[in-house]
């Protein structure tokens, strides 16, 4: 891989930036042409697209272009203007919008030479570091055989890259031996990156501080989607070096995965028969001991019942969050029997005693962890434990599991309510009825953003609103506010640059807040409210996507 900046500097070429020159540090995984929209499916991201713009004969023709392959990941576009010799103003801000750099093609030099020079350049780089990624190879193929497992690839990984890695699934989180386990707040702000693109997304830690995520793909068709590989390495710091080891091992990681998931597939059918003999009361207690044995566990001790209600999804999601019931037994090293059936998963984990510190855990990552990563299907959790002597007792544990989980959806609010309703924040009554105090608060905070908002026709404040509402979650932000995550990063940075301050502060953004509230409350004059509408309107959007957790 090369950076857009080393292609610029090629002085054959003669490239020249037309928009998004904030992005020259990308990385471009590889070239081609493209005139059409609809060739650009078979993009994957990180890839540089030229074209001779055919597709600009159309009105509107420009700007859709932009969104397609912006949609798919591309980092960067070259352009000769086509036949015109120029480049549309649409063109320009459609890719200054939505994060993509424009390079201009001198009109002597040709889409082919650019890909040519861009792929040789790619080839070089990577020349050296062909042997390596051999050894690489060989060393997680060796882990994956060895029995290693997952931990052994992450153990690898964190060699390589000098820095702490785990993965977060549905269910759990898997550290290397002897690593730390990652704190739940970050493993809360992983789950919240639904579109981690697969050059690694940027999430904001709670310190502030930025790490990469990684989807992991296990399999094609129905594979999971809610595997992440994490790196707590800054984008900035990641190296093509450390980008191909962690390529390389969520490779490995994902066949370790989808062939977990086979024998779990299996290994479900069984317990579904189970469940169904020991629930309709007709199996005998030799047969249901015969059961228990062939499926490995022993109806003796204490048993933990945990139930997960889907209520909205189909089997789809029901079967996920049954592999996310198997990921928090596989961690902590239970026994269980894990079902899907109807709207429901339900797994019974086996401690033996009952003072197993292991079961308090599961039921802890079952509640947070679990619901967090599927809160668009609004799960809901409920445990139930008991100590058993008979398969009848498992009876009455799901039953008792069951009522609980049924308990919890009723307790949540309906999907979209304020859990709020309309009460003002507290924040709204800190400056009382000193309207002096609440108009230089106002001055001092907003001023530099009100006066670029009037003299550019933008809308910072109300950027700067919806990121606060959404409690400084990137993607949520961005989402809300229908833009790419890298033109939030710009206005972001314009918002520091205008103001003098440091957004990853707590006490700026605090700063920020009150003020937008004290504009609300008419200390900055018409139009005080679009800015704090938008931040109301980001924090709505924030709970709403909590669900009914359990």
């Amino acid at each position: 891989m090369i950076r857009v900046r080393e292609l610029l500097a090629a002085q054959d070429l003669g490239l020249t930036v037309r928009a998004w020159g904030d992005g020259l540090d990308a990385w471009i995984r590889w070239a081609h042409i493209a005139d059409e929209v609809g060739v650009v499916s078979h993009l994957k991201g990180g890839e540089m697209v030229l074209t001779n713009v055919t597709w600009g004969r159309r009105p509107g023709g420009d700007e859709a272009y932009v969104c397609a392959i912006a949609a798919r990941g591309v980092v960067a576009l070259g352009t000769s203007g086509g036949s015109e010799g120029r480049i549309s103003r649409r063109m320009v801000e459609a890719c200054q919008r939505l994060g993509v750099v424009l390079l201009e093609i001198p009109p002597e030099v040709s889409c082919e030479e650019v890909v040519e020079q861009a792929i040789a350049l790619i080839v070089e780089r990577g020349r050296p570091g062909v042997a390596r990624a051999l050894q690489r190879e060989q060393a997680l193929t060796r882990a994956i055989s060895g029995g290693g497992g997952v931990r052994k690839v992450l153990e690898l990984l964190a060699r390589e890259c000098k820095r702490p890695v785990w993965l977060v699934t549905g269910g759990a989180t898997v550290e290397p031996l002897g690593q730390a386990a990652a704190p739940l707040a970050e493993v809360s702000a992983v789950l919240d990156q639904r579109h981690a693109h697969r050059d690694g997304a940027s999430v904001m830690r709670p310190n502030g501080a930025e790490m990469c995520c990684f989807p992991v793909e296990t399999g094609n068709g129905g594979g999971r989607t809610d595997v992440r590989l994490v790196c707590e390495c800054p984008p900035g710091e990641m190296t093509s070096e450390k980008r191909i080891a962690v390529e390389q091992a969520r490779r490995f990681v994902g066949v370790a995965i989808a062939a977990a998931g086979q024998r779990r597939e299996a290994r479900r059918q069984a317990c579904n028969e189970f469940m169904a003999r020991f629930t309709s009361g007709r199996a005998s207690a030799e047969e249901l001991a015969v059961w228990s044995r062939a499926l490995g566990i022993e109806v003796r001790g204490h048993v933990v019942c945990l139930v997960a209600r889907v209520a909205q999804g189909g089997i789809a999601e029901v079967q996920a969050v049954a592999e996310a019931l198997e990921d928090v037994a596989d961690v902590l090293d239970l026994p269980r029997v894990v079902m899907a059936s109807g709207q429901e998963a339900c797994a019974f984990l086996f401690a033996g005693t009952t003072h197993d510190a292991r079961v308090e855990e599961a039921v802890t990552r079952a509640q947070l962890v679990i619901g967090a990563a599927f809160r668009r299907c609004a799960i809901a959790v409920g445990s139930a434990s008991v100590i058993a002597r008979e398969t009848t007792d498992l009876a009455r544990a799901l039953l008792d599991a069951r009522q609980v989980s049924r308990l919890n959806t009723l307790h949540e609010p309906e999907a979209g309510e304020p859990a709020g309703g309309s009460e003002q924040a507290l924040s709204v009554w800190l400056l009382g009825e000193d309207e002096l105090r609440r108009g230089g608060l106002v001055k001092v905070m907003l001023e530099p953003l009100l006066a670029y908002d009037d003299a550019h026709h933008s809308d910072l404040v109300g950027t700067l609103g919806c990121f606060l509402g959404a409690s400084g979650q990137w993607g949520v932000a961005a989402s809300q506010l229908g833009v790419h995550v890298n033109t939030l990063r710009y206005r972001l940075a314009k918002i520091e640059k205008l103001t003098g301050r440091d957004l990853g502060a707590m006490a700026t953004r605090v700063d920020f807040y009150v003020a937008l509230r004290a504009r609300e409350m008419g200390a900055g004059g018409v139009g005080g409210v679009r800015a704090a509408d938008s931040m109301e309107a980001g924090g709505r959007g924030s709970e709403a996507r909590e669900g009914a957790v359990g």
